[in-house]
């Protein structure tokens, strides 16, 4: 689990306590940053850390021991390389891609790392100073969400190429604040804009076609801001949005089933931040202040999980960021203040873990801003890493880590979700394009 203030923690399979990786200043092994912003892992096992402050941390996922610090640009070694990494993505050769002030690639094989900078004066170079979030397409190209619209770089030629809003070119981006980004099974680009909606480039052609929100159309989105996206078995794109609640959008048609907050059976707020699907086809959507939303699509029917004080079983806040869900078969859910929850969907009863001053081996934060799953491929099982913290960074962001381990699932029932065939946009109800 990534946090924004108390570093990392892992929980163990098996184990009911988070082991903390903490930074200390006599220790050059140890996590150099209490935030850490963004997690992946490569596939030799390796963590990737990205933190705030002192940039690409590698760590061995068994000891949490750093293996690797990545805080310079080997063409200006004076120069750090923008130590805040927000974003991260392995790619299908194994390299590490970075989203900085700067795009960064490193390869762990070699050691050898690229920085890619906005200048000015060159306008072959990187054409942005916020690279916000990270995909990559089925030919292998790089996509990078930024404050400037959307890049596209190709590895192979290093050649970048912008898509940005054009006021007069209703098929353009809408917007240029890019948020998140995702490349889906049919390799579409889905697109979430800070106060426009949702975007989708079908990589094929090369024109956006566009959702916005529209307060007349009763199949249209319900609100601008597209906080997360997920996407079903069956295609179906699940938009989390700030003050819209829960979005089912069909991409073949252009049209959205909403579900809104106000009253029984409905949602219990509509301010969503994430959202999955579990392999029976429930969504289950975390919500800031009205906690756990489990809904049935098929029936329309919702069950709200809200934390009780005191009352075991139940989550230990009812602000929640962040969905994962394990190998297991639980939800990991990561809260705002109340640390972090494994939830039971069968029997509808949380565990959760919450940082304890006196305990050394407690989550480090109640704050859970990243939860990620470390594959253990031998035993089947797996360990959750946890990025906890306060709300802000420090002036000096040293700080923790922590994990801890993952049940084991039992053998369950195949999957029946179809596979996804690329769709049309044509008909009635194509999304305008604008």
């Amino acid at each position: 689990m990534a946090s924004g203030g108390g570093g990392l923690a892992r929980l163990d399979p098996g184990s009911s306590s988070f082991r903390v990786f903490r930074a200390d200043p006599a220790d050059p092994a140890s996590l150099p940053a209490a935030f850490v912003l963004a997690l992946a892992q490569d596939p030799s096992g390796a963590i990737w850390a990205g933190t705030a402050g002192r940039g690409l941390v590698k760590l061995d996922p068994e000891t949490g021991r750093v293996l690797a610090t990545y805080d310079r640009d080997p063409a200006n070694p004076g120069l750090p390389v923008n130590a805040f990494v927000n974003s991260l993505l392995v790619d299908r050769k194994g390299r590490i891609w970075a989203g900085a002030g700067a795009l960064v690639r490193l390869d762990p094989a070699t050691g050898e790392t690229q920085v890619y900078r906005n200048d000015p004066s060159n306008p072959a170079s990187f054409p942005a100073r916020q690279a916000r979030a990270l995909a990559e397409d089925t030919s292998g190209r790089i996509w990078v969400a930024t404050e400037r619209g959307v890049v596209r770089f190709d590895p192979d030629t290093e050649l970048f190429a912008s898509f940005r809003n054009a006021p007069d070119d209703a098929a353009s981006l809408p917007s240029d604040r890019t948020t998140t980004l995702l490349v889906d099974r049919s390799g579409l680009l889905w697109v979430g804009l800070d106060g426009a909606g949702m975007a989708v480039l079908d990589l094929v052609p090369s024109p956006f076609l566009t959702w916005r929100y529209d307060p007349g159309r009763r199949d249209g989105m319900t609100a601008r801001i597209v906080r997360g996206v997920h996407e079903a078995p069956d295609g179906t794109l699940w938009l989390s949005l700030a003050g819209g609640g829960l979005n089912a959008l069909d991409p073949s048609t252009g049209t959205v089933r909403a579900y809104r907050a106000g009253g029984p059976g409905r949602l219990s707020t509509d301010d969503v931040w994430n959202a999955v699907v579990d392999e029976n086809g429930i969504v289950w959507a975390a919500t800031l202040g009205g906690g756990l939303n489990r809904v049935d699509p098929v029936t329309g029917t919702v069950r709200v999980f809200r934390g009780a004080s005191g009352e075991p079983g139940t989550l230990s806040s009812n602000a929640l960021r962040v969905l994962l869900q394990g190998r297991d078969g639980a939800l990991w859910i990561g809260t705002v203040g109340g640390g972090a929850c494994r939830f039971d969907r069968a029997t509808g009863t949380a565990e959760c873990f919450r940082n304890d001053p006196a305990d050394p081996r407690s989550l480090s934060s109640d704050v859970v801003g990243a939860l990620h799953e470390v594959r253990q491929e031998l035993s089947g099982s797996g360990r959750i890493a946890a990025s906890t913290g306060s709300t802000g960074p420090p002036a000096d962001s040293r700080g923790s880590s922590t994990t801890f381990p993952v049940r084991k699932r039992p053998a369950s029932r195949a999957s029946t979700a179809c596979a996804r065939t690329r769709r049309a946009f044509s008909g009635p109800g194509r999304p305008a394009a604008s």
